[in-house]
Parts: C-alpha cells; sequence; structure tokens
C-alpha cells in the first residue's frame, strides 16, 4: 500500500514526479480554457473532444485532445485525484519518458474504443487514461511474487471495481472508454516483465 500513499510536500512532488504534476496541470489548465470555450456556446468541440464525424474529416489529433479534457468541475477532481494517486508510481516504475508515451497511448486506446462503439457521441475525459494505469497494475502487480504488496493489490482490485461501477450510479460515463483504456493497459502491462519492474525498484 505504501506505493500509493503520499507523503511528500508539494515541492517535493513536483521534483520527484515531473510528468505525473505536468498532466495535472494541463488538465486543469485545459477545463479552465474549455470553462471559456462553453461560455461563448462553441462548446469542447471547439478545443479537442473526441467526435466520430470530425476525425473521419482528418482530426485525428482528437484521440489525444479529449484525454485532457473535462466536461465538469467534478469530472476534472475525480480524475484529477485518481491521477494524484495511480500515476505517481508507474512513473517511477517506468521512468519519465516511457510513463509519458503510455498515458497518451492508454488514452488512445480508450478514445479508439469510442470510436467503434461509441461514434456519435462527443466524448473527452482522462478516465481512459486513468482505466489504463488499473488495466498496467492488473496485468503486472496481480501476479504471484510480484512488486505490489498484499494490502496494495486489495486496493487497485477495490478501485477497479468501484470504477467499474460507477454507470450504475453517474449518467454521461463512457463505458467503451473506460473498457478501451482498461483493456490497452493490460495489453502493455502483458508485455512488461515482472523481472524489469523489479530491477528498477531495486535500484532505486
Amino acid at each position: 500500500m505504501e506505493f500509493f500513499i503520499r507523503n511528500e510536500s508539494f515541492r517535493e512532488f513536483i521534483f520527484k514526479y515531473p510528468i505525473t504534476s505536468l498532466i495535472t496541470a494541463i488538465n486543469i489548465v485545459m477545463y479552465i480554457i474549455g470553462v471559456f470555450f462553453v461560455m461563448k456556446n462553441d462548446g469542447l468541440i471547439a478545443i479537442g473532444s473526441f467526435l466520430g464525424n470530425l476525425v473521419n474529416q482528418g482530426e485525428w489529433f482528437r484521440f489525444i485532445t479529449a484525454t485532457f479534457l473535462h466536461n465538469g468541475i467534478s469530472h476534472l477532481l475525480f480524475n484529477v485525484v485518481a491521477i494524484l494517486l495511480l500515476a505517481p508510481f508507474l512513473e517511477r516504475l517506468l521512468g519519465k519518458t516511457k510513463f509519458s508515451f503510455y498515458y497518451v497511448l492508454f488514452g488512445i486506446g480508450s478514445y479508439i474504443a469510442v470510436y467503434f462503439f461509441d461514434f456519435s457521441t462527443s466524448t473527452v475525459g482522462a478516465s481512459g487514461s486513468i482505466f489504463g494505469f488499473l488495466g498496467f497494475y492488473l496485468a503486472t502487480g496481480l501476479r504471484k511474487d510480484s512488486y505490489l504488496d498484499k494490502d496494495s493489490k486489495k486496493y487497485i482490485i477495490i478501485v477497479l471495481i468501484s470504477s467499474l461501477c460507477l454507470p450504475l450510479f453517474m449518467s454521461n460515463i463512457s463505458i467503451p472508454g473506460h473498457i478501451g483504456g482498461l483493456l490497452t493497459g493490460i495489453a502493455f502491462g502483458i508485455f512488461t516483465t515482472i523481472e524489469s519492474i523489479s530491477d528498477k525498484l531495486v535500484k532505486e
């Protein structure tokens, strides 16, 4: 459980986890920009929300930009808290470059699922990448003799199950996006060996 407990000061956290901090900052800044556009009636589509029809017109950037947009303060806060809880340890394991790459790819995997199963809905949010984190932890951390202790394994399972149950209690949740991110994280986790992760922890 120690892997997911944050004891650092604000300054220490930024220094130790610069990519997680940057991702969090981008999400917050883009939310503020998004509020401005919504007030002008341009909507989030104007700044990069995911919409299948526009992707078909060549706007492929939406597979990435939508990951950094949110449609409400509660949506933003929920995802920011999840990022701050789940991302730092993964940044530590993978290193800054690979972690950045994985974060974007988890999001892309999420929106690929949205493209095929929720084509006509304008979709935003970092939830796909967050589910990618959970999928990665599921694939790499729950194996026998893994790098996660017993409490950490329980934590991942509880967070995953509760997150999957959110559509039962909340509306406007992209189920394809969540599942797409989860499966992408699992796929990348399968190809990341336990030995390489263990070696990383030992070196630190």
